[in-house]
């Protein structure tokens, strides 16, 4: 693996690398246009879903309606469009509709800005708040994430009247912030281990872990509980279902998009594709003629 994706880029235009993209790396935002033209971009469904984390233990995260109009008030149309230009879907719920077909409508309407102010007007009455405070987005250092995270800091200055610092770190040192909870909002991404919406549910069963939102919910948890001793598939989608919307009643954190692998290869790799949860099996692929 090549760490910097501009320099794989490069390789792979100059005959050293056969694959550039997922699952192994990711293929520039720059060069997204060009191979799409090109016929060369590659772009398959992935269980996954990027999202900025709410610390509810920082102000003024502490309040379900601030949260919900961060969330209401971000563009996801466009940053999919604009920004990742993968195919990704703008994300409304938890669990990725490859699992779950019908989160591709999702919870609530994206960008609803009118929504997001009467929210945000409530969510600071309740707090006994004239205006917001300064809120910081943190993120780790790719080229992605900062291009997101600044249109996302656009928007929520237009939208919301919020003063928004941006704050980068590299990925261990980033690790380290989230899970002690140094942030206010934070990027992070889910991606399914295998084809079950537990994958996404259980990780806010309770604090600490991969739950840096530092969000908990007896009922919520109650149900996790619950869906592990029913073996009707129905019933217990029934009672994940029934979760999720206390999960995005509450909105701890900002579903952004669904994610996608994205991915470009020589013509001469033959029968090889990430598959939806992520991995690829080389066994049966094959390299038909460099030339």
């Amino acid at each position: 693996m090549v760490e910097n994706e501009n320099t794989a880029l490069n390789m792979f235009k100059n005959g050293e690398l056969d694959w550039v993209g997922s699952p192994f790396d990711s293929v520039p935002l720059a060069a997204m246009d060009q191979l799409k033209q090109e016929d060369k971009l590659n772009i398959s469904p992935l269980a996954g879903v990027y999202y900025y984390a709410f610390n509810v233990e920082k102000e003024p995260f502490n309040n379900a309606k601030i949260r919900r109009a961060f969330a209401l008030a971000i563009n996801r149309q466009a940053i999919v469009e604009n920004i990742t230009k993968g195919g990704q879907l703008p994300a409304m719920a938890l669990v990725p509709p490859t699992i779950w077909e019908e989160n591709e409508e999702g919870y609530f309407e994206d960008n609803n800005v009118e929504k997001a102010k009467q929210l945000l007007e409530e969510g600071l009455e309740e707090e006994g708040l004239s205006e917001l405070p300064k809120v910081t987005i943190s993120y780790n250092t790719s080229e992605a994430h900062a291009a997101i995270a600044q249109a996302i800091q656009d928007m929520w200055r237009q939208n919301l009247g919020v003063d928004v610092e941006l704050a980068n770190e590299e990925w261990q040192v980033y690790l380290d912030t989230m899970g002690n909870g140094n942030f206010q909002v934070g990027r992070m991404g889910w991606l399914a281990d295998f084809n079950d919406a537990i994958n996404f549910l259980e990780i806010f069963q309770s604090k600490g872990g991969n739950n840096y939102t530092n969000w908990e919910s007896e009922e919520y948890a109650s149900l996790l509980e619950e869906s592990r001793t029913i073996t009707d598939p129905e019933e217990r989608k029934s009672v994940l279902k029934e979760a999720e919307q206390i999960f995005m009643d509450e909105l701890p954190l900002a579903p952004i998009y669904f994610y996608t692998n994205v991915y470009t290869k020589k013509d001469y790799v033959k029968d090889v594709k990430p598959s939806a949860m992520g991995s690829i099996n080389l066994k049966y692929g094959s390299i038909e003629s460099a030339e």
